[in-house]
């Protein structure tokens, strides 16, 4: 939990600035990407992702919802996440990045097994994100013992 609250005091002295902006849609994007990496995004993904949004970027729960939207829409024009994570890449540190790649697993575990799609997209992200094979599997474990799937 200390890595979130770092990633929400960052949000809060960043402000409105643009790069706030970028930052917070590339976030939402990659969360959207692991919800319909199965090729459909379940009412829990969804609800889950509009959760994490509004507490990981103290946004209110129509400026996370509004944020998803547009991310649902960015996400089905998009043809890489390379865009994205070098966003992030540049923006957040490495704890922080952490703990996106730890929602993304309790997105996909939300429904109590992440699919190989799921598993797959979470990998490939967090090689984009530079975290090491172990910072990776960590932020699994910490998601399953959160979502208390085994």
């Amino acid at each position: 939990m200390h890595m979130l609250k770092e990633l929400r005091e960052f949000f809060a002295a960043d402000g409105g600035a643009g790069g706030g902006a970028d930052l917070r849609l590339a976030m939402a994007v990659l969360l959207v990407e692991v919800a319909r990496a199965d090729q459909k995004i379940a009412a829990g993904e969804r609800a889950y992702a509009v959760r994490v949004l509004a507490h990981f970027l103290d946004l209110d729960a129509a400026d996370a919802e509004a944020l998803l939207a547009r991310a649902e829409e960015t996400s089905r024009q998009a043809n890489d996440f390379f865009a994205f994570t070098t966003v992030i890449n540049e923006r957040l540190a490495r704890p922080q990045r952490i703990a996106l790649v730890e929602h993304m697993w309790q997105l996909a575990l939300g429904d109590a097994d992440a699919s190989p799609e799921e598993m797959q997209t979470i990998s490939r992200i967090a090689g984009l994100l530079h975290l090491t094979h172990g910072e990776y599997i960590a932020a699994k474990m910490r998601a399953r013992e959160a979502t208390g799937v085994r």
